[in-house]
Formats: structure tokens, C-alpha cells, sequence
């Protein structure tokens, strides 16, 4: 995965009252989550191993066929991040599900991705790790 985007939308609308030209205030409605995945394909289909793992193949019943991404169950993405100075923080996506996929060829790049949009259930903002330290360079 070479890219990962996470937005929030929420819809507010404006409150008008008769006789007054100006908003008088916002009614908060829902919020919806989408994201997308960036997948680097080099000779096959990113995730077709996994598809194709015994994992999802030694049920044969119907209902656990998983052939296409938009099948899976819904699943969390736990990203950590740390910089050279040991500082670490780590944000999780929750019940990531995949609603569209897509390919990207073009002239201009030397390799081709894979797109994958989804809809997470919950998105965490990031928070602050324990610092880190290198183990001691034996003398």
C-alpha cells in the first residue's frame, strides 16, 4: 500500500427564520467516513493471494466464497508512525469496508495501481506513542 486517505463529511444545512435574511444557525445532520487504498501492482493482482489463501477456500459452502474485495468482511488498519528521533504515535481505522475498486494504467507512471475506496465504520485520531530508544551499540 503506497497511499491510505481517510475524510469525514458531515452535512450542515443552513436554519432560516421568516423575515430575517441572514442563517440564524446550522442544523448538524449524519456523518459518513469514505477513504481510499493505493495498491502498487507489479506482476499480479495485490490481493489475490490472499483471496485465494486457505483461509477463504477450505469452506466450500456459498457463502464464503470471497472472489472479489467488496465481499470481505469488514476489517481495522492500525498504522503506526515513528520518526528518527524515536517520537511514535499510532491511529486506527475501524470497520474498514471496500465499496468500489478500481486499476490505474498509465504512460506517464512505470507501474500500475490499484484503487480501492471504502467506508470505515470509525476513524480514531491519532495519539501519542511511548518514545522509543535504540538498544546500546555493544562496545
Amino acid at each position: 500500500m503506497t497511499t491510505i486517505t481517510v475524510s469525514v463529511h458531515r452535512v450542515k444545512s443552513p436554519v432560516a427564520a421568516i423575515s430575517y435574511i441572514n442563517t440564524k444557525g446550522w442544523a448538524r445532520g449524519r456523518r459518513t467516513g469514505a477513504g481510499t487504498m493505493v495498491l502498487t501492482k507489479l506482476t499480479t493482482h495485490v490481493l489475490a493471494s490472499f483471496l485465494t489463501s486457505s483461509a477463504f477456500t477450505s469452506d466450500l459452502s456459498k457463502d464464503s466464497q470471497y472472489v472479489k474485495v467488496d465481499q470481505l468482511p469488514p476489517f481495522n488498519i492500525s498504522m503506526l508512525f515513528a520518526d528518527e528521533y524515536g517520537h511514535m504515535s499510532y491511529q486506527r481505522i475501524l470497520g474498514i469496508e471496500f465499496v468500489t475498486s478500481g486499476d490505474v494504467y498509465s504512460i506517464q507512471d512505470m507501474l500500475s495501481e490499484q484503487t480501492r475506496s471504502f467506508r470505515p465504520a470509525a476513524h480514531k485520531t491519532p495519539r501519542a506513542g511511548a518514545r522509543w530508544s535504540a538498544p546500546a551499540m555493544p562496545a
